[in-house]
């Protein structure tokens, strides 16, 4: 029966206590830990025990370095604490300045390669700053006033005389005079007189009127009127976006929200993608969520896990479900459309733990609200532990304390990926 090795923060969160058994056949021993993550709380071992201060991880060790005890540091895939103080002392070269917390276990089996993505889209460019209005022009001057007229022209040349109306209508012809008593045939008589005159016919309509003389000379033009007053200057036009003057070293300019912007420094640290995962711009790493959906689906927030199925080996449903379903087959193509999620190490895991979290050692766990639904329990890391190889390492979510357990425990987990 395997037994479980335990760091945990007491009700006070002022300590971490680790405590190991392990029985076989023929030997019982007792190793007791007592780490800290505070100051003034000791690692502490039984006779010939050393107590140090756990202190704040360091990343790499490096010779330049003065490292007080309990300083943790990475060293060729290995995790050390410092012992007593000491500067270029390389880890695991000296017992009484670092002892080894974990060391890389053997590699497991390669994964079938996933599809390849597909290439996203090319970035937009920024947009140019608009350019101001033109400034309107200015009020056009008055009009000069009139000139005085100019001398009337000479009478144009008279018109010529219209044609003649045509001839009125004969008059009517006056009566007959009365016919004389049939007297006896004397000699003729004279001619009767003539009739009276017809009346005068219509005039005729009047002749064309002749053409007009020319125009008169145009007189002088009349002074010009004072110029008008200069238009209103136009509005300045938007500023241009600019880029920052407050990045510091490290930091690469990014576009972000429509701005650009310091990167990491002067990003949030946690961004939720809204493709199911979320960016720590701290350590670069993003992070599998999960959550309260769980009709089969791998990303379950109550989904568990073995570490190995035969004992050492990385070949529990950690790797073999998990991790395979994230990166072939999730569902029908890679999660998020990446294909190199895997577990996280013990100190990329502790990464995320934040003892100011709300609720943190009070039944909630103790990270971030930004990573979602979030079991406080144990998480799985993939890191083993050297001395034990059918061990691994974890985080005890609802204290942000570590563990280490058989393999073959059932434990909860969340996968990672390097964003950058």
């Amino acid at each position: 029966m395997q037994s479980r090795e335990t760091i945990g923060v007491d009700s006070r969160c002022k300590g971490i206590t680790m405590a190991q058994s392990r029985r076989s056949n023929s030997v019982l021993g007792y190793v007791a830990f007592t780490v800290s993550l505070f100051a003034g709380i000791a690692i502490s071992l039984p006779a010939s025990a050393v107590s140090v201060p756990l202190r704040v991880f360091q990343g790499a060790w490096t010779k330049t370095n003065l490292y007080s005890p309990g300083a943790i540091v990475t060293y060729k895939g290995a995790s050390y604490v410092s012992l007593a103080p000491n500067s270029n002392v390389t880890p695991g070269t000296n017992a009484n300045d670092w002892a080894l917390l974990d060391a890389p276990g053997a590699t497991g089996p390669q994964g079938p390669q996933g599809v390849a993505g597909p290439l996203g889209p090319q970035g937009l460019q920024g947009p140019t700053g608009a350019i101001g209005p033109r400034g309107a022009p200015g009020i056009p001057g008055a009009t000069g006033a009139t000139g005085a007229q100019g001398p009337v022209g000479p009478a144009g040349a008279k018109g010529a005389t219209g044609a003649t109306g045509a001839t009125g209508p004969a008059g009517p012809a006056g009566a007959a005079g009365a016919t004389g008593a049939m007297g006896a045939a004397g000699p003729q008589g004279p001619a009767g007189p003539q009739g009276p005159v017809g009346a005068t016919g219509a005039t005729g309509a009047q002749g064309l009127t002749g053409q007009t003389g020319p125009a008169g000379a145009p007189g002088a033009p009349g002074p010009q009127g004072p110029q008008g007053p200069a238009g209103a200057t136009g509005a300045t036009g938007a500023a241009g976006i600019g880029m920052p003057t407050t990045c510091v070293v490290g930091d690469n300019v990014i576009y972000y929200n429509n701005a650009w912007t310091c990167s990491p420094s002067g990003l949030p640290r946690y961004v939720v993608n809204g493709d199911g995962t979320l960016t720590d711009n701290q350590t670069g790493l993003m992070w599998e969520l999960e959550t309260t959906t769980c009709n089969g689906e791998v990303t379950c927030v109550n989904n568990t896990y073995t570490w190995s199925s035969s004992g050492t080996a990385a070949d529990g449903d950690l790797f073999t479900y998990l991790l395979s379903s994230l990166n072939n087959n999730f569902p029908n193509a890679c999660f998020a459309n990446h294909c190199d999620w895997r577990i996280p190490t013990i100190a990329e895991l502790h990464t995320i733990i934040e003892t100011s979290a709300p609720g943190c050692n009070s039944g909630s766990p103790c990270i971030d609200p930004a990573f979602g639904p979030t079991q406080a329990s144990l998480y799985w890391s993939a890191s083993s532990r050297a001395a034990i190889p059918d061990y691994a390492w974890g985080v005890y979510v609802n204290g942000g304390g570590l563990f280490n357990d058989g393999k073959t425990a059932v434990h909860y987990a969340r996968a990672v990926r390097s964003a950058r």
